[in-house]
């Protein structure tokens, strides 16, 4: 009798696994490059990189900067993920119904739409989250040192 041969093929699974954290690492640094980007943006426009400012007026102006790009971020991930939960989806269904009774014959229950909505999405908003959330939490640090430098 011959012994069974062990599966020596590599895992599959591990693999998709290990190259769904690469693109979830990618898409994390390419916000982070994007929303740095923007407070750097923002922190120039305001005149963040004038040697003319005081320490404390720097130290707004940057606080001012990392609220601003954190704070929208946040907002926007906290739609997405209140919108991925079918918040809005009675809106939707009612929109769409409208144009469905002028021009279609088919009609779906609101309950079918939900279900059919449900299975499309894809979830996940921690992508604009986490970072809107870092930002703010450096903006109210500056505006902490702000109080006490100035």
């Amino acid at each position: 009798m011959s012994e069974p041969k062990e599966n020596t093929t590599p895992d599959v699974f591990e693999e998709e696994r290990k190259q769904g954290r690469r693109a979830l690492i990618r898409r994390y640094v390419v916000i982070i490059v994007v929303l740095l980007a923007f407070v750097l943006l923002f922190g120039w426009l305001r005149g963040g990189f004038s040697e003319e400012n005081a320490k404390a007026e720097l130290v707004k102006i940057w606080s001012d900067a990392f609220f601003v790009v954190g704070g929208l971020t946040l907002c926007l991930g906290i739609l997405m993920w209140v919108a991925g939960e079918g918040t809005f989806d009675l809106f939707t269904y009612a929109a769409g119904l409208i144009f469905r009774l002028r021009f279609s014959k088919t009609h779906e229950s609101f309950s079918e739409y939900r279900e059919r909505k449900r299975g499309n999405r894809t979830g996940g908003c921690l992508y604009a989250l986490i970072p809107g959330a870092l930002l703010t939490v450096v903006a109210v640090v500056l505006a902490v040192l702000f109080e006490h430098v100035g």
